[in-house]
């Protein structure tokens, strides 16, 4: 009886706390939204303790019973008490009860506890209505600790126990041994990361205990906002005046730069001349027929007209699906994602592949032909390999050719294209949020630098952060292009052969030079 309040008064409300609300969308929702995120890996039906050896992480929240954990020790286990919830539906009964919650600890009751009435709190409107019988039990899920004596003696010993482990916080109502309502469990939480990490989730105040001053207090609090909040607002605007001198973005809030209206005119710099031989070689490359790809496993049908692709073919690949299409998804990008697969991908990464919207064809790794491998050097490296297909480009130099394939098979890929590197990418935001429509660019091909300026380590240099002709990439290329081949594109930068933009016209002629110089590089001896 010390968690149900008695009242004197008429107050109808369970709790007594001045402020009292239910989540828009219920819990379940909130939870949904933490769960999506691509930084979280949800593992069901697994016992934390079949696999906890195997873990590997800088810190271990740890919500389940705590006498469990410590399970070696042989010391007697905690008792809890839990219940069994009966559901009735009762037709043409506006409500069962006049409350939310009727308890009933009178033994007359018969076996149960208490009544739920949920339709109370919802206001759903109906002519029927839904009820919870709630009756205790000692077996079952652990609900409720049973703080008498011998309890919260030997609660105190497994706590000493955890005080003494490194690198585990036990958080929640089973690691601690203490009933909390959802207001306290949450904010358990949070004191407990905000004390492990030293970020704040709340800006320190002091309390007021006048609760006649609460709404006073809160208005004051709500004008200290939004004169902050301007004040930030106006900081931002003069940084971002600033900022569109350094980048010639334009700032749309958060932190983040559109280039949306510099793209419309975008030019690579410095422009490279097309000659007549610069020409020949774009319409020889052009002339190259594009195969139908092989390997398709499943075709997706996503809404957007952008697509997204890339080489994944590692055996076990979870990891990169969710921080990657995860990402991606959580951005609200909803166009074509095309990647190719290892063939022995296993079946849960097929079901979230295909839950996620993706086309994917699988990649049978086989020998290159001979004629490419004199050099060598193919050893065991995924590298050294080449795809079905594809025996003639090693899979470094293939995967482009495949993505040429793909985007010619997407017959509904009439956006931005994306040709990346996959194992290390991670969206912060929607890929194409900042372009204008593909149709309407100036320029249908957009690079990036080897070494964006920002990372650039030194900062300083007025030309580039990664230039030809003081890269590390000069030595690879002197045996296919000759000593000095790099010296009309010296200043020129370096770009990102994992980061290109374009659209389908542009990402279609991009590949097919870039492979038809694969194909002129083969014939050259490997030196």
């Amino acid at each position: 009886l010390s968690r149900i309040p008695v009242r004197d008064d008429f107050e109808d409300r369970y709790f007594s706390d001045p402020f009292q609300a239910l989540p828009t969308n219920g819990y379940t929702s909130i939870f949904e939204k933490m769960l999506a995120s691509p930084l979280i890996t949800v593992r069901t039906e697994t016992d934390f303790f079949d696999i906890k050896d195997k873990l590997k992480c800088g810190r271990l929240y740890f919500s389940g019973k705590i006498d469990a954990y410590f399970a070696d020790t042989g010391w007697p286990k905690l008792e809890y008490r839990s219940l069994d919830f009966e559901r009735v539906v009762e037709k043409n009964k506006g409500f069962f009860q006049p409350n939310f919650v009727v308890n009933y600890p009178q033994e007359a009751s018969g076996d149960y506890t208490r009544i739920v009435e949920y339709k109370h709190l919802l206001g759903q409107k109906s002519d029927h209505t839904i009820y919870f019988i709630e009756r205790s039990k000692d077996g079952g899920e652990p609900y409720y600790p049973v703080p008498n004596k011998e309890n919260k003696e030997l609660y105190t010993k497994y706590q000493n126990l955890a005080k003494n482990q490194d690198k585990v916080t036990f958080v929640g109502r089973l690691a601690n041994y203490k009933y909390f309502n959802m207001d306290e469990a949450i904010k358990n939480a949070l004191e407990l990361f905000e004390k492990d990490t030293g970020v704040k989730f709340k800006k320190p105040n002091n309390k007021d205990k006048d609760k006649n001053k609460i709404a006073d207090k809160q208005n004051l609090k709500q004008d200290d906002q939004k004169n902050r909040g301007k004040e930030k607002t106006d900081k931002n605007q003069q940084q971002g005046k600033k900022k569109n001198i350094d980048h010639g973005g334009e700032e749309v809030g958060n932190g983040l730069v559109s280039f949306a209206k510099k793209l419309k005119d975008y030019t690579n710099y410095p422009p490279v001349e097309m000659t007549p031989e610069l020409q020949s070689m774009v319409d020889e490359a052009l002339a190259l027929p594009v195969d139908e790809p092989v390997g398709l496993r499943h075709k997706a049908h996503p809404p957007g007209p952008d697509a997204i692709m890339g080489l994944a073919a590692y055996p076990r690949n979870m990891a990169t699906w969710r921080r990657l299409i995860g990402s991606l998804r959580y951005s609200g990008y909803d166009g074509h994602i095309i990647f190719g697969v290892h063939a022995e991908i296993p079946a849960e990464e097929e079901e979230y592949l295909k839950k996620m919207d993706v086309t994917y064809y699988i990649t049978d790794f086989v020998d290159c032909d001979p004629e490419i491998m004199d050099a060598g050097d193919g050893g065991g490296n995924i590298r050294g390999k080449c795809s079905k297909g594809l025996e003639k480009l090693k899979l470094e130099w293939g995967r482009f050719e495949m993505c040429r394939q793909w985007l010619r098979a997407c017959e509904a890929c009439t956006g931005w294209t994306l040709v990346m590197d996959t194992r290390d990418v991670f969206f912060q935001a929607h890929p194409f949020a900042s372009l204008p429509p593909a149709q309407e660019a100036k320029e249908n091909l957009l690079f990036i630098e080897e070494i964006a300026p920002h990372s650039n380590p030194t900062p300083h240099d007025p030309i580039r952060a990664d230039i030809i002709g003081r890269s590390r990439y000069v030595g690879r290329t002197v045996g296919c292009y000759g000593k000095d081949h790099y010296q009309p594109y010296y200043n020129r930068p370096v770009l990102c052969s994992g980061t290109i933009i374009g659209n389908r016209e542009g990402m279609h002629r991009f590949l097919s030079v870039l492979v038809h110089e694969f194909h002129l590089n083969n014939k050259k001896p490997n030196t």
